[in-house]
């Protein structure tokens, strides 16, 4: 039960991100984007528009699954739990931000998409099967892959349900099932959701566009030439008296 429980419940969450990433590579495939920044939009409003909508979106998905979940888990947290899915769901977020600034066709970036999920569940299995062989350490070094980590840990909420204890906010962090602790998913999904995001608005600006400009690799540390406003001031004093001189000239010529 706990070995395919909680990975039947992250399943469904590949369809929202497969879908978001194929709006965002299909709006770079046929020049939306580039058209609405022709028109004025900047960087910052499109990508605070997708974080807003899919932060709602996803934020009402771990609401639901929370209150499925808390079904079978009646001991525990329900606060815990929904914080839980979310970082899981927001890592999906931030893995789609990525990986839409490495791709141009919306077919090839979810089929990569796709494949790369496949080979999570793989390696859960694997993980799983060799379990035994882990200590601690290894498995927090484990649970960088986000689903693997949500996965593990889920085993922790149900162990402690069965006992009737339940996963409460003080023991979250201190219960160890097989070499698990419920800390290492959301300590590194709370990390990649930071990293990827960043990573994926970074690559964005930077690799080569078919249309516009790109910034400079080095453009987030790179020294600014900043013009002192009283510099300006004194050069367009010194431009406007060049202009009322050549004015003064004309009519004394005529």
């Amino acid at each position: 039960m706990q070995t395919f429980m909680v990975p039947q419940f992250l399943m469904p969450f590949l369809l929202p991100f497969c879908r978001f990433l194929y709006y965002l590579l299909k709006e770079k495939e046929k020049k939306i984007k580039e058209s609405m920044k022709i028109m004025g939009l900047t960087e910052s409003a499109y990508f605070s528009s997708w974080l807003f909508h899919y932060f709602m979106y996803f934020t009402l998905m771990a609401i639901l699954i929370t209150y499925i979940f808390s079904l079978i888990a009646v001991n525990s947290n329900p606060y815990i739990i929904f914080l839980w899915f979310w970082l899981y769901l927001m890592t999906l977020f931030s893995m789609a931000i990525f990986l839409s600034a490495l791709f141009t066709k919306a077919k090839v970036g979810i089929i990569i998409a796709i494949s790369w999920k496949f080979f999570e569940a793989v390696m859960h299995d694997l993980v799983w099967a060799n379990k035994a062989k882990f200590d601690t350490n290894d498995m927090f070094w484990i649970s960088v892959n986000p689903f693997i980590a949500t996965a593990f840990a889920g085993d922790n909420v149900l162990v402690l349900d069965a006992a009737g204890e339940g996963l409460q906010w003080d023991n979250m962090f201190t219960f160890e099932y097989k070499n698990m602790n419920m800390a290492f998913p959301f300590f590194w999904n709370t990390v990649q959701i930071v990293f990827f995001f960043s990573l994926g608005i970074y690559l964005e600006l930077v690799l080569n566009k078919e249309y516009g400009t790109s910034r400079d690799w080095n453009f987030l540390w790179k020294k600014k030439h900043v013009v002192p406003k009283a510099v300006i001031q004194k050069e367009y004093q010194r431009i406007k008296e060049q202009e009322s001189n050549i004015k003064f000239n004309e009519v004394i010529t005529d």
